[in-house]
């Protein structure tokens, strides 16, 4: 079997990979070793470069049916202690084609653009997992193993090979690629819950307690929520060791209770819980972007903490940019030139992320700072770090 590019990884970064290339007129196939990516918990929230993305490529008019808008944050710090901070002001990036925040499954997101993959001419195999590759420098070639659910050998040669298969990513591994950083002594709780409150259906809410920050983002289904709380933990044993997911013990409906409890200053019951899952987090980039044929994409090249929801919209670009140094021909100088771009964007949102934890109190809810400061800080944490779609893509 042959192809220019194989793809390694089904999930946002690698489709929307996809669906650049074939529009870019490249060929290519994209695996995943999971028989099925429906039954996990992703990403949701999607800014306005994402939104400008899946405008370009097709796919923005069905994600916005199926998702909704978030207009801002409601700080909540205890009892009569809060403030609303919208995602947009009239000081906003006039060059934006789209505002605010869109929530919108990771699943979702994924249905649509393996769609318009398909669509476009692109095969994507389930099932299928990558077992390692050989590289022959000199014909800038790669020969690819894969095996089947069933066992099934297949060997592909393809001109690239790019990994998109997460933060344990098999693709770096044989690559050769360290993925430098450490593990984290925090541990944070995510799961989905109906909630009954008198609260707006279309603003998320951030309740700071003395021990727990929690979190509520609307989920598209009306009366969901999907809540996230952070909680400090021992020391990783090997804190050099990749540890990005999720732990073998999820959270239960009381732990969640627990904390709501806590934090939330008005009784609230939550009920019907879903997804419930524990993560053990770390903080990595990958030394390279690229090695030789193979580059990387999404998680496989950067794992962070989620605190600011950057992880999948920061895959997007990834994919979106690296399609376009392999188009215009994908020679070493290009996949150079992706490396120091989005190397840099990465450590740009790794310290978007570590300063996310401590802004809550330190920035937003000072009362001396005005809603614009709020606004600022807000944005910052939500927003992308570079603009890489330029007037002249949008023809």
């Amino acid at each position: 079997m042959q192809t220019d590019v194989l793809i390694v990884g089904a999930g946002p970064a690698g489709l929307m990979l996809a669906v650049e290339l074939r529009r870019r007129g490249v060929e290519c196939v994209v695996i995943d070793r999971q028989l099925s990516r429906l039954a996990r918990i992703g990403g949701l929230a999607l800014n306005p470069r994402s939104l400008e993305l899946l405008e370009l490529v097709g796919v923005l008019e069905p994600c916005l049916e199926q998702s909704i808008k978030v207009k801002g944050t409601r700080l909540f710090a205890g009892p009569g202690r809060s403030r609303y901070v919208p995602f947009t002001s009239s000081d906003q990036d006039l060059s934006l084609t789209h505002s605010g925040i869109r929530i919108l499954t990771q699943q979702v997101l994924e249905s649509q653009l393996r769609q318009r993959a398909e669509e476009l001419g692109c095969s994507v195999s389930y099932g299928v997992s990558f077992a390692g590759l050989e590289l022959d420098s000199e014909a800038e070639r790669a020969m690819v193993t894969l095996f089947t659910s069933q066992g099934q050998e297949v060997r592909v040669e393809c001109r690239f090979v790019a990994g998109c298969d997460g933060p344990y990513s098999s693709v770096r591994q044989a690559a050769g690629i360290d993925f430098p950083g450490r593990t984290l002594d925090w541990i944070y709780s995510i799961g989905e819950f109906a909630i009954n409150w008198d609260l707006p259906a279309n603003e998320m809410f951030e309740f700071l307690g003395s021990e727990h920050l929690l979190v509520a983002l609307p989920l598209p289904e009306s009366g969901r929520y999907r809540l996230t709380t952070w909680e400090a933990a021992p020391p990783s044993p090997n804190p050099d060791r990749v540890e990005h997911g999720p732990l073998v013990s999820p959270p239960t409906l009381l732990d969640f209770q627990d904390v709501v409890n806590e934090v939330v200053p008005f009784p609230t019951g939550i009920t019907e819980p879903d997804n419930l899952h524990c993560f053990r987090v770390g903080r990595r980039i990958a030394e390279k972007f690229h090695q030789g044929q193979v580059c990387l994409a999404g998680d496989a090249a950067h794992a962070f903490p989620p605190a600011t929801a950057l992880g999948m919209n920061l895959g997007l670009e990834d994919a979106y940019v690296l399609a376009s140094k392999i188009a215009d021909g994908g020679t070493q100088e290009l996949l150079e030139s992706y490396h120091k771009e989005r190397h840099e964007a990465s450590l740009r949102a790794l310290h978007q992320t570590e300063e996310a934890m401590i802004d809550l109190s330190t920035l937003v809810l000072q009362d001396e700072r005005d809603d614009r400061d709020a606004q600022n800080v807000l944005m910052e944490r939500w927003s992308p770090h570079e603009r890489f779609i330029f007037e002249s893509t949008r023809a």
